[in-house]
């Protein structure tokens, strides 16, 4: 191979309009890829950065015994943030008060502490520092011989800043009265009143010796959390657990993942149209190189050495085209991250470059997946074509191209969507999109024969029937220039109604309050004083039990490999009934038996997985001592979005009854109501309230801000689709300026040629609108039921609007595309076609 003579023709080529559009529709193909997967991992990262908050780290070892230092110091060979934390309960009381105690949620800390999120305290007059919910440095953990108490111990034991408390053997001054701490998301239903004290003080309290009920934890923070939790977790002897946030919050994890979702989603409709245009480009720019290889075999350049110049020729300008496509990728990132920088609480995590590698190696593979095979048959060109320009152009490879095509967007669609499921549905709906695109071309070719077969035909009838005259140019654009109009129009219907109902699957009026440890002669009670405040609440039993057998043999937490199914069996489940399914639930196999049948058992389809359970399986529960076997006769799917009372495990009335329970229920408090919640624990002093407002604001922020996110994301991804859009209609250009030569010689006028024009376009662009519509109808159906998991409501004004502006859209760009047909001259047209 010659390269001097490559990169000779390649700087001859770069002043051809072919090449520069197959360069600029491969760099921006690039560009969308690399900008969209680089930003969407920056905003993911940020997401998991303030759900992890909820944990107050990036991840949390835990076990029932003092942890090695080797974590700490492998942890820090990771770059990593750590602190330390024991947690106990212990009885707490006023040292100097009438001598009531509260059991407490002790926690010995040691700074920094949290690694993510702050501490929201209260000043010394007990009102807010400056308003409610300041924040305290994360610096300021409590010293040696101070501590913070929670609100809700102050208000049970009439602490103030300043008093000292009993604590074990120590008696601290209290220094800070806390409103929430960032860690809520694992003790969620540990809801004792809570004391933040010195992890320096822990010995000389003797609260912690031999034999003491503690648990020992030491939290991370850092970007290389991720890659610390993948090298710790096969190191994990007994007893010690792994912990995120998505493990430990189902609706937190469950929000993070569909967040993911529809980012993935967008990456993949970026890749997609990015595809459609590099294919468009590629084959109008193969048309024209067929001079070349005729010149080459003319001068008697074999099939090889043709072959070769070609693949150089194309490998420099794939470089090139890359190298362009990373910089605007970096480039559209930063802006894009620049746009979005007020919507979140903290900047956005740096770049990573994984997502620029792939970026430039999806635009080689892309291109030389649909080049290759077609450079094969061009370097067959036989000479004699020198002579006669009416012979075909060389075909084979095509069913070989088709297929590295197909594999090549096949695995860069399931590499961007991250999932293999989401990524086959969306490689099915092109296929069957292709399909129809196909039937429905030929259906518009059989109506234009029959709208053109007078013998004096009108400007618009010409138009018509350049469709006609070009059968598979005019297929391929109807089924590229439909793909197109089906991928904008599910963005838009993506980035509106499916994640708005997204968003009304978690309405403002969702529980936000629990109140659990009720007892059953408080029930009637505290449904009262609820219903006079207009809340209809339900009470749900709730008992506790360990799960001690599977199919009546004994089971622990060595008997699994999952680390949630290690946690699952070593702590208690929450065990309730329910007469009919419970909102939220929907039954994905076998019978709800209800309170029906005796000795039944409904799961949670997600922990029966995690357990390896099905249906049929006999599990048996300790129960305060006594064991109860149970038959798992269904499983249910949980909407743990929705923050209402959901439980694991549901078993019959007539089981749970005779069994030690307490009940629990929720309902929504107004930000502005400060006296239900007294009003309850007043009549009921047992009774725990839970605040899960903290909680339900983190999904919340998560949401608006995916929300906006998308705005931007969608945004580039719809400047990809109008590139495709322009570069499926000049792809046909250079027919069109021979035609309307031919036309113009034979006395047709610029008026004449105008009309054939805009009726072509118009034609071309309604027929794609239909495809697209249809295409982008089953494709969002299937989004939204299958994927997202949301209702499917459907848009008729989204559909025409989408229909008109297909239309519009396809006339603009032709226009736009075939000016210079007008403005050359019909000879000058004729010479090159000579």
């Amino acid at each position: 191979m010659n390269w001097q003579l490559v990169f000779r023709f390649v700087k001859r080529e770069l002043r051809s309009t072919e090449a520069r559009i197959l360069v600029l529709a491969l760099a921006v193909a690039v560009g969308s890829v690399g900008a969209v997967g680089m930003f969407a991992d920056r905003v993911k990262a940020a997401f998991a950065n303030q759900a992890n908050v909820l944990l107050g780290a990036d991840a949390m070892i835990s076990a029932d015994r003092p942890l090695s230092d080797d974590f700490a110091a492998q942890a820090a060979a990771f770059d990593l943030r750590t602190t330390q934390s024991t947690r106990f309960g212990s009885m707490v009381s006023k040292s100097s008060g009438s001598g009531d105690a509260a059991l407490s949620d002790v926690k010995a800390i040691s700074a920094p502490y949290p690694l993510r999120g702050v501490i929201e305290v209260r000043s010394a007059d007990g009102a807010s520092s400056g308003a409610r919910g300041a924040r305290v440095a994360l610096r300021d953990v409590p010293k040696a011989g101070e501590a913070f108490v929670d609100e809700r111990l102050a208000s049970r034991l009439d602490i103030k800043v300043g008093d000292t408390i009993n604590l074990g053997k120590n008696t601290p001054r209290v220094s800070q009265i806390f409103v929430e701490e960032p860690e809520i998301a694992g003790n969620f239903l540990s809801a004792s009143p809570k004391v933040l004290m010195s992890i320096a003080d822990l010995a000389s309290s003797e609260l912690v010796g031999p034999g003491s009920r503690a648990s020992y934890r030491i939290q991370v923070a850092g970007p290389r959390a991720e890659a610390f939790t993948a090298a710790i977790k096969p190191k994990l002897g007994p007893g010690q657990r792994l912990e995120t946030v998505r493990e430990l919050r189902p609706e937190v994890r469950q929000t993070l993942e569909r967040s993911e979702q529809f980012l993935g989603l967008a990456a993949s409709f970026a890749v997609f149209l990015a595809v459609v245009a590099i294919v468009l480009a590629l084959r109008r720019y193969l048309k024209r190189e067929l001079d070349t290889a005729t010149l080459f075999r003319t001068l008697g350049a074999g099939r090889r050495q043709t072959l070769l110049h070609f693949v150089g020729q194309f490998a420099v300008l794939s470089l090139i085209a890359c190298a362009m496509g990373v910089a605007l990728a970096y480039a559209a990132q930063a802006g894009l991250a620049f746009a979005v920088r007020g919507l979140f609480a903290s900047e956005l995590p740096a770049a990573g470059y994984a997502p620029l590698v792939k970026s430039f190696l999806t635009g080689l593979v892309l291109l030389l997946g649909f080049a290759l095979p077609p450079l094969v048959a061009l370097a067959s060109t036989p000479p004699v074509r020198a002579l006669r320009r009416d012979l075909p152009a060389p075909t084979g490879g095509g069913v070989i191209a088709s297929v590295l095509g197909i594999a090549a967007v096949l695995g860069v669609v399931l590499l961007q969507a991250q999932d293999l499921r989401t990524g086959m549905i969306f490689v099915g709906g092109i296929v069957a999109l292709v399909g129809s695109a196909t039937l429905l071309a030929a259906a518009v070719l059989w109506g234009v024969r029959r709208v053109t077969r007078s013998r004096s035909k009108k400007p618009w009838q010409l138009g018509l029937a350049n469709l006609d005259r070009r059968r598979l140019s005019t297929s391929i654009q109807i089924a590229c220039l439909g793909l197109g109009v089906m991928t904008l129009i599910t963005v838009g219907f993506v980035r509106a109604d499916l994640f708005s109902a997204w968003q009304k699957s978690l309405p403002p009026d969702a529980p936000n309050r629990f109140l659990v440890n009720i007892q059953p002669e408080q029930i009637d009670t505290l449904s009262g004083l609820l219903k006079e405040r207009g809340q209809a609440a339900k009470f749900y039993p709730m008992v506790r039990g360990r799960l001690v057998a599977v199919n009546d043999k004994a089971v622990s937490s060595k008997d699994f490999v999952e680390d949630r199914a290690k946690r699952l069996v070593d702590r208690e489940f929450n065990l309730s009934s329910s007469e009919s399914l419970p909102p939220g639930n929907a039954l994905v196999a076998g019978q709800y038996g209800g309170d029906t049948e005796s000795g039944t058992l409904s799961l949670e389809d997600g922990i029966a997985k995690t357990l390896n359970v099905s249906l049929g399986d006999r599990l048996t529960f300790d129960v305060a001592g006594e064991k109860v076997a149970l038959k798992v006769t269904s499983l249910r799917k949980v909407d743990w979005d929705s923050f209402r009372v959901n439980f694991f495990a549901l078993i019959p009335k007539s089981t749970i009854e005779p069994l030690p329970k307490s009940y629990i229920t929720a309902f929504h408090l107004p930000a502005n109501d400060g006296k239900t919640l007294p009003m309850l624990v007043n009549a009921a002093p047992n009774v725990l309230a839970i605040d899960v407002s903290e909680i339900m604001e983190r999904v919340r922020s998560i949401v608006e801000q995916v929300a906006k996110a998308l705005e931007f994301v969608f945004l580039f991804t719809l400047v990809a689709g109008l590139l495709t859009l322009y570069t499926a209609v000049v792809s046909t250009q250079d027919e069109r300026r021979y035609d309307t030569a031919v036309v113009r010689t034979l006395g047709g006028t610029r008026s004449q040629v105008r009309s054939a024009l805009i009726a072509e376009f118009s034609l071309l662009g309604l027929a794609a609108g239909v495809l697209g519509v249809l295409g982008a109808v089953a494709l969002t159906w299937t989004l939204a039921t299958r994927i997202i998991k949301v209702e499917f409501i459907p848009s008729p004004g989204v559909w025409l609007l989408g229909l008109l502006a297909a239309t519009l859209c396809t006339l603009a760009a032709g226009w736009l595309g075939t000016r210079s047909v007008l403005s050359t001259s019909p000879i000058q047209v004729l010479r090159e076609n000579a």
